[in-house]
């Protein structure tokens, strides 16, 4: 069963209802697939949400498992950024703690902003 770790991407084009990424969704929990998402995404998600649309985020998210950062993580994402800055290339600080769970757990990141993992030595879906 494959495994994918939702970006906050992922999650803001389903509350906006792109139909792309709605697809991905339906066709991916019909497959039975594993999504999970990281901590950092729904504290981005709810960072822009309007007051109306918090009883729906949580039940949205309420049918996922959220992972926590760990210090593990946490090391990993510091070494990404690190590496990251020595090619001169920036990698945000959020999406270097959603990439590093993947890469310790061998999960798909699922995005609609590819670019931003690139060279991390994870697997990129890439949604439009």
């Amino acid at each position: 069963m494959p495994r994918y770790l939702l970006d906050s991407t992922v999650h803001i084009q389903w509350a906006r209802g792109v139909p792309t990424t709605r697809e991905w969704l339906l066709t991916a929990l019909l497959g039975d697939d594993d999504l999970l998402t990281s901590a950092i995404s729904v504290s981005e998600v709810y960072a822009g949400a309007h007051i109306g649309e918090l009883e729906r985020l949580a039940m949205y998210f309420g049918e996922m498992d959220v992972l926590p950062v760990s210090h593990a993580d946490a090391v990993v994402a510091g070494r990404m950024r690190y590496n990251r800055a020595r090619r001169g290339r920036q990698l945000h600080l959020a999406d270097a703690l959603i990439a590093a769970p993947a890469l310790e757990r061998k999960l798909t990141v699922v995005t609609a902003n590819a670019r931003d993992f690139e060279g991390l030595g994870i697997d990129v879906v890439a949604l439009g």
